[in-house]
C-alpha cells in the first residue's frame, strides 16, 4: 500500500510512504508490519526480498524499516 494522504503532524512530510508486511523467516514466520525504503524507490511486490535497516528517530528511539535486496 503507498500512502499519499498526510497524518497530521510529523509525518506530513513522509509521505508517499509504501507500507509492507514482511514475513521473517527465521523467526517461525511472524509477520512484521513496516516501511518500505530505498533510493530510488522500488515497487513493493509479494515475495520480494528485503533486509531491515534502522532509522534514528531520536537518540533512543531506532525505527526498522524495510529496504529491497537486489
Amino acid at each position: 500500500t503507498v500512502v499519499t494522504l498526510p497524518v497530521p503532524g510529523a509525518a506530513a512530510a513522509a509521505v508517499p510512504y509504501t507500507v509492507v508486511v514482511v514475513e521473517l523467516a527465521d523467526c517461525g514466520g511472524v509477520m512484521v508490519p513496516g516501511n518500505l525504503v530505498g533510493d530510488p524507490p522500488v515497487e513493493a511486490c509479494v515475495d520480494l526480498p528485503v533486509e531491515v535497516v534502522f532509522d534514528p528517530v531520536t537518540d533512543e528511539v531506532w525505527v526498522p524499516r524495510f529496504r529491497a535486496v537486489v
